[in-house]
């Protein structure tokens, strides 16, 4: 059973309130999504800490991004699992 919430074909009375919320759940939810968030993120605190990284760590002076760095590696390490599914799924379809 899958945990996204997909748009069914048959319209069943969805307001436009609940088609909104669908497609934007199914957005946020893509793991594609988050994972091209995580890699933002981590590149956002990569070029702030870039210069001073070494220090930084060596003298325990953390900062704010460096908590973002670790927050786009842990977003993107979430979306390798249902990516790796999604690739199986595609190879044993193909495989066929």
């Amino acid at each position: 059973m899958s945990k996204y919430v997909r748009i069914p074909r048959k319209e069943v009375n969805l307001t436009v309130l609940d088609k909104t919320i669908v497609i934007m759940r199914s957005f946020v939810e893509n793991p594609y999504t988050n994972l091209i968030i995580g890699m933002i993120l981590f590149g956002s605190g990569l070029s702030e800490a870039w210069n001073t990284l070494h220090n930084d760590i060596v003298h325990m002076n953390i900062k704010v991004h460096h908590g973002v760095m670790i927050f786009g590696i842990f977003s993107m390490l979430k979306t390798l699992p249902d990516i790796f599914l999604r690739l199986e799924h595609v190879h044993r379809g193909i495989g066929k």
